[in-house]
């Protein structure tokens, strides 16, 4: 009697060794396509975004650490724009030929042959990622040097406009504003509608 009772529950229970039929596994390799989709699709808007802040908060940190280096010191210090041959470039040249190097490089002013470091270059990115184009696109400083004083503030305001394309007209910014007498430096973030290049 007690082998009957125990023979009729192991038919009623399912038979867990089954596994799952073809339709679950189509619905759950659905369900991961569309998550992969929507997760590809954030990843390409956010890989711009990331590299432009991390090109501008890497000049950002040169920039004061240059400032703080002209007080320290009490020497004037320039910052230009340079290719890999150490000449000074103008921003043109580096919008025009995306594929060189490019760097920011400080120097005492007056004295273009003596760098500081090698920790006062910054790299520039000049080959984005595919689709990025997060290039510098000016320097609107005379001359396109940025100058501290020994007082740590610059001989003449002015920006450093990073920024990429979204979109044919949409130009995503983000610029390093020095004030001129205080040398007071901010970070702004701008939307721009311009022509492309």
């Amino acid at each position: 009697m007690i082998e009957t009772s125990r023979a009729k529950r192991s038919s009623r229970t399912p038979d867990s060794s089954r596994g799952f039929s073809v339709v679950e596994l189509l619905v759950v390799i659905g369900v991961l396509g569309i998550a992969a989709v929507i997760g590809a699709i954030a990843l390409q808007a956010w890989l711009p975004r990331a590299g432009l802040d991390g090109a501008v908060n890497a000049t950002d940190v040169m920039l004061k650490r240059m400032k703080l280096l002209a007080v320290r010191r009490q020497i004037g210090i320039e910052v230009i724009l340079e290719d890999a041959t150490a000449t000074k470039r103008p921003v043109a040249d580096m919008l025009a030929n995306p594929a060189q190097p490019f760097f920011l490089v400080a120097r005492i002013a007056g004295e273009p042959d003596k760098t500081l470091s090698l920790l006062t270059r910054v790299a520039l990115p000049t080959s984005p990622p595919p689709g990025a184009g997060i290039l510098l696109r000016e320097i609107s400083f005379p001359d396109e040097r940025i100058v501290f004083t020994r007082l740590g503030g610059v001989e003449n305001p002015g920006t450093l406009t990073f920024g990429y394309y979204s979109g044919e007209t949409t130009l995503v910014a983000r610029q390093i504003r020095i004030e001129n007498v205080t040398g007071k430096m901010s970070k702004v973030a701008t939307t721009l509608t311009v022509p492309s290049l």
